[in-house]
């Protein structure tokens, strides 16, 4: 963590663009992924690094935006939700930025796929499937897994002739995040710095393939990588690492200055450019 920490506070915090998944980056995982909660210190630190960074604190994530709002429940967090579909850049509320999938075509069949490999649990979102297999144990074979996804490849190819639109499975490390073909993280990442004035740094925080877009942007813009975990594929392009959410989580309560019962009063001097 110190690495990281000392880059934070060479760089300054105003002058940081910092952006983050959720799920396996800041927050634990759970078996049903409704149950995902986050300390209110969380909240708070995330509240007290968007105040330092001067309004630069975003969130991009596969998850719904009705998900960060329900983990996040006293804060409208600036969003990139469902791999940039849906987003809220501002008090200017939810934009749609994709058109939504024709699931109702093809819902009925992935249902029956994740009837027969126990544990899989689907997650229905505007325009997202998203197949979770972290607790399917079948799923640990890889034959097992290429062959699932090889069945849902099939729907999304018939989705494909029915309706015309590109519907495509993304590597989410331990789901099959299936949406609409060309939106990931790091388009996400790219119109998100668009929109940022003053050329900020940028971080990101990420633990799978899914987040890799997002990093190799922030690199582009002469920004850094901090990986969460140990995915191999993920490390190969850290600049810092944390070992788990855990550990994420506890350099957001010293970075913001934000500890349990007490927000917060930042322990870094943002630093003039």
């Amino acid at each position: 963590m110190q690495d990281i920490w000392d880059w934070v506070n060479k760089t300054g915090l105003d002058r940081i663009l910092w952006a983050t998944d959720l799920d396996l980056t800041v927050l634990d995982a759970a078996p049903d992924p409704s149950k995902v909660t986050a300390p209110p210190e969380v909240e708070a630190a995330c509240q007290e690094i968007d105040r330092l960074t001067h309004g630069r604190f975003y969130i991009i994530t596969g998850r719904e935006l009705d998900y960060v709002d329900r983990v996040f429940p006293n804060t409208p967090f600036k969003v990139s939700a469902e791999y940039h579909n849906m987003a809220r850049f501002d008090a200017a509320g939810i934009q749609d930025l994709n058109p939504r999938p024709q699931w109702a075509l093809i819902d009925a069949a992935i249902d029956a796929i994740v009837a027969v490999n126990h544990g899989m649990v689907v997650r229905k979102k505007p325009f997202m499937r998203s197949i979770h297999y972290t607790h399917a144990p079948g799923l640990k074979d890889f034959n097992v897994k290429a062959q699932v996804q090889q069945q849902l490849q099939a729907l999304l190819d018939h989705l494909a002739q029915k309706t015309g639109q590109v519907v495509e499975i993304k590597d989410g490390g331990s789901v099959f995040d299936i949406g609409p073909a060309g939106a990931d993280k790091g388009v996400a990442f790219a119109d998100i710095y668009s929109r940022v004035s003053g050329a900020p740094v940028p971080v990101y925080f990420g633990d799978s393939p899914g987040d890799i877009p997002a990093a190799q942007f922030a690199k582009s813009k002469g920004g850094v990588f901090v990986a969460v975990g140990h995915d191999p594929r993920v490390l190969a392009l850290a600049d810092f690492t944390l070992d788990d959410p855990a550990a994420c989580r506890a350099f957001l309560m010293k970075a913001s200055g934000v500890t349990p019962g007490r927000f917060p009063v930042s322990s870094i001097t943002p630093k003039s450019p």
